[in-house]
């Protein structure tokens, strides 16, 4: 009796830890992901309001699909009737409104289509659980078939930013004909990899056995595992143009996994580094700087 006891305590310990985790990291809840710090919210608003009062005056159109899982999901599309569309994936716990207005009134001066999309579990698409950039990465897969069927010989670019960045990655990673550029800022290797981090910086714990426990509730309740798409790898599939962009300071997406996705990616590609720039703050770091490398990137291929 003592035995079944100590091994139910034991049980008990393990699995409570593992299970917040799934809850607070990986399900949709109100939880941020960051705490920005005030300075940082007072100069994202001022390009916040500029990419605000582009986006009011742009002819823009809701666009609605089903998942392969069959959710209902949400983007805005933006037609100038341009041979190239530029796909906006933004990051967890955020919208392309956090995102993407900073970069948006240069967005719209090229000639290219937009496409703002809300992940799975964020803004006006459903979904109970956060996709981690292996679920989103099929989203934008089911987005890019609707867009051929919409347009024909249309070219497309990934964007994303953190874990946008790893879901065009991922999607990067089935090597589309159509596909012919990927940009990534501050995207996390792994979701496995980037959970590990979170739990180590943040709750001051042990990877293991709580991030493999977590990640079996993963399972359970969502139906993949962060293990089922990495960047990393996912990258080696890859053969067209690639910039990666990374904040040298940044703390929640450690640089070293824009590193190690460099490293695996193959030619063209094309890594830039902001120094101390924290996580997905390169633009207000170097706006000048940024949108030198966005605008000639996108004009390029």
């Amino acid at each position: 009796m003592e035995i079944l006891i100590f091994l139910l305590i034991v049980l008990t310990i393990l699995l409570l830890p593992s299970f917040f985790i799934f809850y607070i990291s990986m399900s949709v809840n109100k939880k941020p992901g960051i705490k920005p710090d005030a300075h940082f919210l007072k100069t994202l608003q001022v390009y916040k309001d500029k990419g605000e009062k582009v986006f009011q005056n742009l002819n823009r159109e809701d666009l609605y699909i089903n998942s392969f899982d069959n959710l209902k999901l949400h983007a805005t599309y933006i037609d100038k009737k341009a041979q190239k569309t530029i796909v906006c994936v933004h990051g967890y716990r955020s919208s392309y409104r956090n995102d993407f207005f900073q970069t948006l009134p240069l967005l719209n001066k090229l000639d290219c289509n937009l496409l703002l999309v809300d992940n799975r579990g964020h803004g006006e698409s459903e979904g109970k659980y956060i996709g981690f950039g292996v679920l989103d990465s099929y989203d934008i897969l089911s987005w890019l078939s609707y867009l051929r069927q919409r347009q024909n010989d249309s070219k497309f670019i990934l964007y994303g930013i953190s874990m946008g960045a790893a879901t065009v990655l991922n999607a990067a990673g089935n090597d589309l004909d159509d596909v012919i550029g990927v940009i990534a800022d501050c995207g996390f290797s792994s979701g496995y990899d980037e959970v590990c981090n979170q739990i180590r910086v943040i709750y001051h714990l042990p990877p293991f056995p709580f991030v493999p426990l977590s990640d079996l509730f993963l399972k359970l309740f969502a139906h993949y595992s962060l293990k089922e798409k990495e960047a990393k790898t996912s990258i080696r599939n890859y053969h067209k143009d690639l910039l990666v962009i990374h904040g040298e300071d940044d703390r929640f997406v450690d640089t070293s996994m824009s590193y190690i996705i460099f490293k695996n990616a193959n030619e063209p590609k094309q890594l830039e580094i902001f120094p101390d720039a924290s996580h997905a703050r390169s633009h207000i770091s170097d706006p000048e700087r940024y949108d030198e490398l966005l605008s000639g990137f996108i004009k390029r291929i």
